[in-house]
């Protein structure tokens, strides 16, 4: 007897992300999880970078270009789910020395 089951892929977790201005995380820690985002890897990082990881879930170094590429993994501003606000670096080219809040 041969058992043959489809693939399955993983759900996709539904969440409404906004990336807005940057904000104090103490202002969401008594009703959301809130955290620092690493916004790239190198020395350098850019907001199309930082927008590029973020959609697809995985970084380039600034060295290699600095902007993944692949599927993408979410949609921003898509209701429903969890809310989920995150800043990102200004546009242009940046140090990457610093971290951008994310609260869920």
């Amino acid at each position: 007897m041969i058992l043959c089951l489809p693939l399955l892929a993983p759900a996709v977790a539904q969440a409404e992300v906004r990336v807005v201005p940057p904000f104090d995380p103490a202002d969401y820690a008594q009703r959301a999880a809130v955290g620092l985002l690493v916004p790239g890897a190198g020395p350098e990082v850019t907001r199309e970078g930082a927008l590029a990881a973020l959609l697809r879930g995985k970084l380039e170094h600034d060295l290699l270009g600095g902007v993944p590429s692949g599927p993408l993994l979410l949609v921003l501003d898509r209701p429903g789910g969890p809310l989920v606000l995150v800043s990102l670096p200004p546009a242009g080219r940046s140090t990457n020395d610093r971290r951008y809040p994310i609260a869920v």
